[in-house]
């Protein structure tokens, strides 16, 4: 199985979602599966303008010149897809919000049949409004491009606990590697 994994925390490597997202990486890996890792914080991503000529062209494509087209093809290519992101302001970090905005046009077909997994972490837990709004709209989203929504994680109080000091969360984060 290809896996595309996005990551979009302005921390970088030392991102509670970063860390968590890699020890779920290392697990499919053993399994045999490729990966393809995409920091999109230094890509080069505008916002959408709602112009619409990406529903109107032959090409289905945007026609903002920017880096987009690199997670474009990543998509694509992908049969699996992980997005990382801490909780900002009751959503995703911003660099994720510009690259789903970019992703909404059609051909929805290069998401159909491809199983969308977010890891996300934040202080609250995980039964706290914040993350049940991400998870609703992440899953109606899915339903709507024809893309599965299988999981949901989340790990609280990354500050006071970091990811990497969480013996719970490596190994929930393990299963969900090895699992695929």
């Amino acid at each position: 199985m290809k896996i595309l994994a996005m990551f979009s925390s302005p921390r970088g490597t030392h991102s509670n979602s970063t860390f968590l997202l890699e020890t779920i990486l290392k697990e499919a890996e053993k399994n045999g599966h490729t990966v393809n890792r995409l920091d999109l914080v230094p890509l080069d991503i505008k916002p959408c303008t709602g112009c619409r000529v990406c529903w109107s062209n032959e090409e289905k494509a945007c026609i903002i010149d920017d880096d987009y087209h690199i997670v474009a093809e990543a998509i694509q290519d992908a049969d699996y897809i992980f997005m990382a992101t801490p909780l900002y302001y009751w959503w995703v970090s911003a660099t994720l919000k510009l690259v789903l905005d970019r992703s909404y046009p059609p051909p929805f077909e290069k998401f159909a049949g491809k199983t969308m997994h977010m890891v996300i972490t934040g202080e609250e837990p995980p039964e706290n409004q914040c993350f049940v709004g991400i998870k609703d709209g992440f899953t109606a989203m899915c339903k709507y491009l024809g893309t599965e929504f299988k999981y949901f994680y989340t790990v609280a109080d990354p500050f006071e606990k970091p990811a990497q000091n969480n013996e719970k969360a490596i190994e929930e984060a393990k299963a969900i590697g090895a699992a695929l």
